[in-house]
């Protein structure tokens, strides 16, 4: 699946997939050259949301920046406003958990289908 950002400019930077990755997850450095999609343990090491799907070994563009304005999947928790946002498992974002990565810019509903927008930090 190809993903792109609801608005800003992000730069595009290419990683090699450490495990398969699908386009919208939110990814993190987890070795030379090499992504991962981001847990809250990896998220002080989060780069950027893949733009596309990947296998193992095959290289992804990772669409990052400060400013870009992401819309992703979450977790099954409703997200209001404001509220900051980090990796979760699997690459989706979670609410209140710390380092943040970005902040909610509108309501996004409980229910995991229900993606959540949300502006990034870097």
């Amino acid at each position: 699946m190809d993903y792109t950002p609801a608005g800003g400019h992000p730069a595009a930077l290419s990683f090699t997939a450490a495990v398969a990755i699908s386009g919208g997850q939110l990814v993190a450095l987890t070795g030379p050259d090499e992504v991962s999609p981001g847990t809250v343990a990896t998220a002080a090491a989060y780069v950027g949301v893949a733009g596309s799907d990947a296998a193992v070994g095959e290289r992804v563009t990772i669409l990052c920046g400060s400013g870009v304005i992401h819309e992703t999947a979450k977790t099954a928790a409703a997200i209001a406003p404001g509220a900051e946002v980090t990796p979760g498992a699997g690459g989706v974002v979670l609410a209140g958990a710390a380092p943040a990565v970005g902040m909610a810019i509108r309501d996004a509903a409980a229910g995991a289908a229900n993606p959540v927008r949300w502006l990034a930090y870097r």
